[in-house]
């Protein structure tokens, strides 16, 4: 029943009451019930009652300003008054209060007409998330009730939308966006507030806000949920058909069988009030409450087949419904299915009610039965290999090791036919790059390979420069001869048809360092500005005779200089001098660095390519001389003279 929330914050206790099945109504076991749960027969002054199987403390009458409406009937065709067998003198009406519950709350009646003019399916609902976060009711640890629990709950709302008078599958609250982003089982503990849980012969609520923008607020609908065994779908077997012991044959037929079986599950056990409630009113027979069709499917590599004697789910390409009867402890069902096989490996999956291992499609969403707890035994495959057609590439290997730019590098690839069969004209790629990506040398060796046979194909290339270079081969690259090799390159996969190895081509141990040599350090002089200095020198540390072009930048406190030269053999150093002009005492920072010019040569030991020093400006005052002595040692020497 749709409520507005008239207030900012509703503190929720203790709101439902408690059911079993008419059926099951005698005195005997609602005594044993009530005995198990600790509730006593009466309360407030009230007798405990059954209504519509729910255990309520007293009549709609012992509510204060309790109102009646006219109604629908219920599932039996009911009004409140022909339901609890007593004239109350509103026929064809339902009471908004049932009577009391066990902590003296009114009992809702979810029968009673909503009080929002219009209603709305639970899919088109803006649900609140964690309501329990927004002050609408008590705060809930979700994971503090069991996942059978919530299974049972799922099971509630999955339906719900039928007893609104929305009968569609697209209506549910399985296909609301907030509630479809995952497991529908665990999405729906950040949205539903569970007021009591459900247990044997126990009804439990839940209650959840969502806003009305049309109606101008935020509503609430109490929906109570019924105890009830939840099923376990399960693929038990799958038999491909082929006779133990042989490989697959390309063009053979095939009919494979498959087991399904669905029984309850029987977790629920564990709990010891569960089990007492249960053996209670089920005389401890565990079975299936009720009849299910759920969607299955079988797949022969990744293509789902068709299947025999079973209805197709609408709208779904060799989709099909796995019906069960309801009341018994096991449903077994056989199906069978025709498949020929192309010749190579063979992977038969087969998926009841579940989207994991991707068997089933997306769309079959809306047909599952979320109430399952578990889905760990929804699928089963069966792998065979067929007649395995497999080229790879086993070794690389190249010499010398490392190369050196300009010499001839010398490679051996190592392929191998892993089949029963022989190939002609098959074809290995190889590919030599640079450190860049850059390609180098490339070609197609084309050899026979027998079935079994390992041959070794050579090949060469002349590196250019130094550095890192990667090769690698790839046998069948077109993945046409043959088109249906196993094992293959596809994407990112690293099929064994390829493989690729580094190679080092190592240069000349060409090696020059940079040094700074101020004119002095720190520099202490009475000159304000101080025109400082310091030479930079650029030598060789190897004994090679090339000359090797340099670029030399030297950047600091005196700017930026770039100078580009070409460095004779070892012997003739190069040198720059670098200027600062100083005017305020203080550190000046100069830094040198020489690279090679172009990519025709590299430096072996790059960290003396850099170099760096402070200098100290000290300005010094000349001293102070008296004017009055200089006069005296001017007028004395005049004397003497």
């Amino acid at each position: 029943m749709l409520r507005k929330l008239i207030a900012a914050f509703v503190l929720l206790t203790l709101l439902a009451g408690f059911s079993f099945s008419e059926a099951q109504a005698g005195e005997d076991k609602l005594q044993k019930v009530l005995q198990i749960n600790g509730l006593p027969a009466e309360r407030w002054g009230l007798q405990a009652r059954l209504d519509r199987g729910q255990i309520v403390y007293g009549l709609p009458t012992d509510i204060d300003s309790n109102d009646w409406k006219p109604a629908p009937p219920d599932a039996d065709g009911n009004d409140w008054q022909k339901a609890n067998g007593m004239d109350l003198g509103h026929p064809g009406e339902e009471p908004r209060y049932l009577g009391k519950t066990i902590d003296g709350s009114d009992f809702t009646n979810e029968l009673f007409p909503m009080d929002a003019p219009d209603q709305i399916a639970p899919a088109q609902r803006d649900m609140i998330f964690q309501p329990w976060y927004e002050n609408y009711c008590a705060l809930q640890n979700s994971n503090s009730y069991s996942d059978q629990t919530w299974s049972i709950i799922a099971k509630t709302l999955q339906t719900y939308n039928k007893r609104i008078g929305y009968p569609g599958a697209e209506d549910s609250f399985t296909n609301n966006p907030a509630l479809k982003s995952g497991d529908f089982n665990v999405t729906i503990r950040d949205y539903f507030k569970v007021l009591t849980e459900p247990e044997p012969g126990l009804t439990g609520t839940v209650r959840h806000w969502h806003n009305r923008s049309d109606l101008g607020g935020v509503y609430y609908e109490t929906i109570t949920v019924k105890w009830d065994v939840i099923p376990d779908f399960i693929v038990e077997s799958i038999d491909p058909g082929v006779p133990k012991g042989e490989k697959v044959q390309k063009g053979k037929k095939y009919t494979g069988k498959v087991v399904l079986k669905t029984k309850p599950d029987s977790s629920f056990l564990s709990s010891p009030k569960t089990k007492e409630l249960f053996d209670v009113l089920e005389g401890g027979k565990v079975k299936l409450s009720q009849d299910y069709a759920v969607p299955f499917g079988v797949a022969i590599n990744g293509q789902l087949v068709q299947l025999k004697n079973l209805q197709p789910v609408p709208d779904l390409t060799n989709v099909y419904w796995y019906s069960v009867k309801g009341n018994k402890a096991e449903d077994t069902l056989e199906v069978t299915f025709d498949w020929t096989s192309d010749g190579g490996p063979v992977k038969i999956g087969a998926a009841v009610n579940t989207l994991l291992e991707n068997t089933l499609p997306q769309e079959a969403w809306n047909d599952m039965d979320w109430s399952e707890l578990t889905n760990t035994n929804n699928t089963k495959f069966a792998e065979l290999q067929g007649e395995v057609k497999n080229l790879k590439v086993t070794d690389i290997t190249l010499s010398p090791e490392p190369g050196q730019p300009g010499q001839l590098t010398s490679g051996v690839i190592t392929v191998k036919n892993d089949s029963e069969m022989g190939f002609a004209n098959v074809e290995t790629l190889w590919r030599a790059r640079r450190l860049d990506g850059t390609v180098l040398a490339e070609n197609t060796i084309v050899t026979n390979l027998a079935a079994g046979e390992q041959k070794t194909l050579p090949f060469s290339f002349t590196p250019d420069l130094a550095g890192e270079y990667s090769v690698a081969a790839m046998i069948n690259p077109d993945h046409s001869n043959p088109p249906d090799e196993v094992n293959f390159l596809s994407g990112d996969w690293p099929g064994d048809n390829r493989m690729e190895v580094p190679y080092t081509v190592k240069g000349k141990d060409y090696d020059i360092k940079v040094q700074i040599i101020p004119g002095m350090n720190p520099w202490s002089t009475t000159d304000n500005p101080a025109y400082m200095w310091a030479t930079v020198i650029v030598s060789r540390k190897d004994e090679l005779p090339e000359t090797l072009p340099v670029r030399l930048t030297i950047s600091g406190d005196g700017g930026t200089v770039v100078k580009t030269f070409d460095l004779p053999p070892k012997g003739s150093p190069y040198e720059y001098e670098y200027n600062i002009t100083a005017s305020v005492p203080g550190y000046y920072n100069v830094e040198a660095q020489a690279w090679p010019f172009d990519d025709s040569w590299t430096d072996v030991y790059p960290p003396d390519n850099v170099d760096s020093v402070t200098i100290e400006y000290i300005h010094n005052k000349p001293p102070e001389i008296q004017d009055d002595k200089l006069h005296g040692e001017i007028i004395d020497s005049e004397k003497h003279w």
